[in-house]
């Protein structure tokens, strides 16, 4: 049975602004049922596509710089469609690219719902970024069991 949910946490232990995703799956290690999975896609925008199993949630959890305050959270979830608004490159690409990518070339395998949750951390001092990635943890924890009621779990 595949997982109903997929939780992907992006970025880098050894880049302080960059370690949201890592740290993320740190604090839920062992917090989920077996219909839930984790994994850390490092820095590798692509790694994204590997898993791609039509499962009810896949959520990305990763760091970003958007101009925001520092330890925003950004909720995005981007469109099921096949159509690409920016052109995405294949090198150097982040995640909101990687995905755009999966819904043209992973169409019988596209989760049915996607969501991306970016921490600010931009000029961000680490206690800002703990604090906000406890913060993503409680989002997770409400969409995981939204996800799970909706299935009868």
């Amino acid at each position: 049975m595949e997982p109903l949910i997929t939780i992907l946490g992006a970025g880098n232990w050894f880049v302080a602004p960059d370690r949201v995703g890592p740290k993320v799956l740190e604090m839920i290690t062992g917090r989920y049922g077996p219909e839930v999975e984790s994994h850390d896609i490092g820095v590798g925008g692509l790694a994204i596509l590997d898993y791609f199993v039509g499962q009810s949630l896949l959520v990305v959890v990763d760091a970003c710089l958007r101009g925001g305050k520092p330890g925003e959270i950004f909720r995005l979830e981007p469109p099921l469609s096949e159509s690409c608004p920016v052109p995405a490159s294949v090198h150097q690409i982040g995640p909101v690219d990687a995905l755009q990518i999966g819904m043209i070339f992973k169409k019988e395998s596209r989760p049915q719902r996607i969501l991306v949750l970016a921490v600010e951390t931009g000029e961000a001092d680490d206690e800002t970024v703990t604090r906000a990635c406890r913060e993503v943890v409680s989002i997770l924890d409400r969409e995981v069991h939204q996800t799970l009621r909706s299935f009868g779990n």
